[in-house]
């Protein structure tokens, strides 16, 4: 089996802003690197790749919603000609919160940020060429101070007439932590309301308003009340602000309800869609 290469280009940038320190090396914070579920591609068969972000003890980067402070981590694709990539899939993030009451949604030790790769049908290359898999990376590393980092990372794969696994263990690790996509039942959000609010109705008892975390959408400020218990499972408020002058896109909301395992060691989680109406 042939070696996979990676390239890897790490470059600090320093803000002049008092929260941002100027001293550290990102390079000390996170360790990026750049894999893939194999080492061997075959033409039209979809394969993942994963952008692997190892956090020194202490720190944290940030989730698609980073919450009241700091930056979402960012991965973009540059693929070969033909190829496309899936949105890129976040693992269930903790809830960190933050001296002065702020609350923040992110990642500590590890993470891994995933996306599905299909290549062409038919390839006009040789068997066993070489093509690169390159990944642009941006995160926000944060402790007492924050420390902006980028990564650009290179894998390079061979074409072939089979598809070959590897790294299996460490792809169904980070598959068990995405958050699965649920049916829940909740009223659409409408956004003319005011102010716009809405129900989500779930079976899991849950109690803590930490397990309740809002996703993002552009232009609208997502907020979620105190969960409910009632006799059939929780009900849980969600309200929206559209930001001065920003028109709506999106036809949804995603809500996360997030828990750990048995062990307490795993974040796991479901994601709930509320339909929006208005503002579009």
């Amino acid at each position: 089996m042939r070696k996979l290469t990676v390239t890897m280009i790490v470059t600090c940038l320093v803000l002049g802003a008092t929260a941002i320190a100027t001293a550290q090396n990102t390079s000390d914070l996170v360790q990026a690197s750049i894999l893939a579920d194999a080492s061997n591609i075959k033409p039209g068969e979809p394969f993942t790749v994963g952008v692997l972000l190892k956090i020194k003890p202490g720190w944290h980067v940030y989730w698609t919603n980073p919450g009241d402070a700091g930056l979402p981590t960012r991965v973009q694709w540059i693929l070969p000609p033909g190829y496309t990539a899936s949105e890129v899939r976040f693992p269930v993030p903790e809830h960190l919160d933050q001296p002065g009451g702020i609350v923040c949604f992110g990642y500590t030790d590890e993470v891994m940020l995933t996306s599905t790769i299909t290549p062409p049908s038919q390839s006009s290359a040789n068997d066993s060429t070489a093509v690169d898999i390159t990944a642009k990376v941006n995160w926000l590393c944060c402790s007492e101070n924050c420390v902006p980092g980028k990564a650009i990372l290179t894998l390079q794969l061979i074409t072939g007439d089979k598809t070959l696994p590897d790294n299996t263990q460490l792809f169904e690790q980070w598959q068990n932590r995405l958050p699965t996509r649920t049916s829940a039942p909740a009223a659409p959000l409408v956004l003319s309301d005011s102010p716009p609010h809405t129900q989500i109705l779930t079976t899991r008892k849950i109690t803590d308003p930490k397990a309740i975390i809002p996703g993002t959408v552009d232009g609208l400020i997502v907020s979620v009340g105190a969960p409910q218990s009632t006799a059939t499972g929780t009900t849980i408020p969600v309200s929206a602000q559209v930001l001065k002058g920003q028109t709506i896109t999106a036809s949804s909301v995603p809500v996360l309800l997030t828990w750990a395992d048995p062990d307490g060691k795993v974040r796991l989680g479901e994601e709930i869609t509320v339909p929006i109406v208005g503002g579009h």
